[in-house]
Parts: structure tokens; C-alpha cells; sequence
């Protein structure tokens, strides 16, 4: 827990005097791995969904224009292996990708532009209805943005956690509270313990 303290600050107004104390910051632990009291819906393509697996596959894409190259295949294989592995979820890589059927590679990775001011996105191609869970994830993330923060945040979206307006309570989208799934990332962020906890708990 992080604690901040001040000296209280003690202003004269026409002879009035008051104490202005500065509240002690510290460490909240928001729900936000969907469902959550602020983001409750139902899987949807293109919306925050949750992994369908407690065994996660996963591919890098390796050939024509959304082909990963080595360094960036690097970062991501950091990520899992340091940020993901560790937890219960059991990461496997498919060198053999499947994108149709009941068992579909759970991540699909590759490199490509998104929209908007964006520099990744993960979005649910394959929603399993009437759940929150979807059986494929497209994982986006643009040439040159490859760093550990971003990899685990989008793979975060991908896991099923939201940003820190959508938590409970809510955060701001900025706080450390939101592990990488802070925005903006930094570049060295990682899973923090409460997204370690409640992928566990799930």
C-alpha cells in the first residue's frame, strides 16, 4: 500500500481560518476482468470479452504482410512467458492455427494498423453467445510498438480485462491500478498483483 502524506495547508481567508488536509493516497484493488458492476455485457464481436480457456493457445503470425518479425515475436514471447505463464492460465503456443470450428486458437497476433489513435487493440472475432467469453481474439498491435507494455496490455483486453473507467470501483484509466491495462502504458508495464489474483480467481 502506498501512503502520501503532507503537512496540512493552512490558508487565512478574512480572518477565517481553514485546514485544508491532503486526503492519504493508497492502492485500490478495482474488479476488472468482465463482468464488472460498470461493464456487464454479454460477448459481442468486437467487444471486451474474456479468454474461453483456462488453457490459452496462442499464434504469431509468420508470413506475408501481418507477419511478426523476430524481435517483435521476442517481446510478445516475454510477455507470456513472464507475465502470463506464471499465472494459472496455461499458455500454448499453435503452430498450427485453427480459425473456425468449437476449437479455435484462443489468440490470433499479429501486426497490423488499427484505427483511430490506437497502437494495438484486441478484438473478439469469434463471441460465444449469450456468455462473456469469446473463442478467438485478434490481437493487433502497429510496426514499431512492440514493448512489453503494450504486448501485455492488449493481451490483457484479449484475457478479459478492462480499462479503469470500466472497473469497480472505478479508476482513473492512468492509475497503476489497472496493471498494463493502464492507458497510456508505459513501456516496462506488466501484469500487478490484483490482475495476477483475479485471473487465478477466475
Amino acid at each position: 500500500m502506498l501512503t502520501l502524506t503532507k503537512a496540512p495547508l493552512v490558508i487565512l481567508t478574512a480572518g477565517v481560518t481553514l485546514l485544508a488536509a491532503t486526503p492519504a493516497a493508497h492502492a485500490v484493488d478495482p474488479d476488472n476482468l468482465v463482468p464488472t458492476a460498470n461493464y456487464d455485457h454479454d460477448c459481442q464481436v468486437a467487444a471486451i470479452c474474456k479468454t474461453d480457456n483456462a488453457t490459452v493457445t496462442y499464434y504469431m503470425d509468420s508470413g506475408g504482410s501481418n507477419e511478426l518479425e523476430a524481435g517483435d515475436k521476442a517481446s510478445v514471447q516475454w510477455v507470456i512467458d513472464n507475465e502470463y505463464a506464471p499465472t494459472d492460465l496455461v499458455m500454448k503456443y499453435d503452430s498450427d492455427p485453427t480459425f473456425s470450428g468449437d476449437a479455435e486458437t484462443d489468440w490470433y497476433i499479429v501486426e497490423e494498423t488499427v484505427s483511430g489513435d490506437a497502437n494495438g487493440r484486441a478484438i473478439c472475432n469469434d463471441a460465444i453467445w449469450w456468455t462473456y467469453k469469446c473463442d478467438q481474439h485478434h490481437v493487433k498491435i502497429e510496426s514499431g510498438f512492440w514493448q512489453h507494455g503494450l504486448v501485455c496490455h492488449e493481451l490483457g483486453h484479449a484475457t478479459g480485462f478492462v480499462h479503469g473507467d470500466l472497473a469497480a470501483p472505478t479508476v482513473a484509466k492512468s492509475s497503476s491500478d489497472n496493471g498494463c491495462n493502464r492507458d497510456p502504458v508505459p513501456s516496462t508495464a506488466g501484469l500487478n498483483a490484483n490482475q495476477v489474483t483475479r485471473i487465478n480467481n477466475n
